[in-house]
């Protein structure tokens, strides 16, 4: 029998076969960049039983079997598995944009990002003791615009892109208005 860290032994597998199953399409998944959730699983699981193995009764997928083989939802984050950086048509574009800035110093080199902040959007996951009701994402953003050079010597001001020309924060005082914020209406 399987044990887990505080040494609680673990019910073998009804068909084992199907764990093994999990992991190869889970790690697949994960090797791919594809999200994989408990009803994607569950549906592969039962495709396989049916087809591969001849299994009729109903499968599910349950904690202990995430438990057996080590699965636990996390939250993702970024956006780092979009682009396949090592690519060789990224590498050489690369290497163009480095020597196009070899001539100039580092001081002179700006870069210019923005962001956006949801600052009204409840969180991903949540801990609670029963079923809870999801709620619809807000969409309200606040756009930052953030500016330094390449050698860190030079910071500009943050630039708040909003909604409104005059935002109410800056009631009180009107010249932080006109340096950090642009307004569309």
């Amino acid at each position: 029998m399987g044990t887990t860290e505080n040494s609680k032994s673990l019910k073998l597998p009804k068909y084992p076969q199907l764990d093994e199953e999990v992991e190869k399409f889970v790690s697949h998944m994960n090797d791919c960049s594809i999200p994989v959730n408990r009803a994607c699983i569950i549906e592969y699981v039962k495709r396989i039983a049916r087809s591969k193995y001849s299994i009729t009764e109903d499968i599910t997928f349950s904690s202990k079997v995430a438990k057996r083989l080590d699965l636990k939802c996390r939250s993702t984050h970024g956006e780092c598995a979009s682009v396949d950086v090592n690519s060789q048509s990224i590498q050489d574009q690369l290497e163009k944009i480095r020597e196009e800035l070899t001539d100039y110093p580092f001081a002179d080199i700006m870069n210019f990002n923005e962001t956006g902040l949801y600052y009204n959007q409840p969180p991903r996951r949540t801990i609670c003791s029963r079923p809870l009701g999801g709620l619809k994402k807000s969409k309200t953003r606040v756009t930052m615009g953030l500016l330094c050079n390449a050698n860190g010597t030079y910071k500009g001001h943050p630039i708040v892109i909003g909604q409104f020309k005059s935002p109410r924060c800056f009631k009180e005082n009107p010249k932080m208005l006109s340096m950090a914020a642009i307004g569309t209406r």
